[in-house]
């Protein structure tokens, strides 16, 4: 009988609980980035291009801005084409950060490994992204896609 206010609390609580758990995009944007990952490593320029939304925009480091389907998929497509057959990215989500219920920021850190092509070096198996991604229509999508150098450890 003592417990009875906190299990009314507990009562009162639970849908509220419920409703936060089922509104928290985090598990459905990494199955996305898990997803795009696989895309990637078919090296399949149109499957990975179909993760952006119609008006998505990439940009590597300082390099110009890649906008639209068409556009990214030439990107991606010509990115493919100078990568040896074996090369693969694994994607870790290190934070996600909803700003609405259909807009989420993530920040990503990519390693790439595999056999650079002849006659060329690997450069930097590593690089941090920040994923601007939207629902539309049920489905989360690469709005904006900002590539940069690993974080410098501290010191250098």
């Amino acid at each position: 009988m003592r417990n009875r206010p906190l299990l009314s609390l507990l009562l009162a609580l639970t849908p509220a609980l419920l409703s936060a758990q089922a509104t928290d995009p985090s598990q459905a944007l990494k199955q996305r980035v898990a997803a795009f990952q696989a895309a990637w490593n078919t090296h399949d320029a149109a499957a990975v291009t179909a993760f952006f939304s119609s008006d998505g925009d990439l940009i590597v480091e300082d390099g110009p801005v890649v906008q639209g389907r068409t556009a990214l998929q030439q990107r991606w497509h010509d990115r493919f084409a100078g990568m040896a057959k074996g090369t693969s990215i694994v994607l870790t989500v290190r934070t996600v950060r909803p700003l609405t219920s259909d807009v989420a920021v993530l920040n990503v850190v990519a390693k790439v490994s595999g056999d650079p092509p002849q006659g060329r070096e690997m450069g930097s198996n590593e690089d941090r992204g920040t994923w601007v991604m939207v629902r539309q229509a049920g489905q989360w999508f690469i709005s904006a896609l900002r590539i940069q150098q690993p974080e410098r450890p501290p010191g250098r």
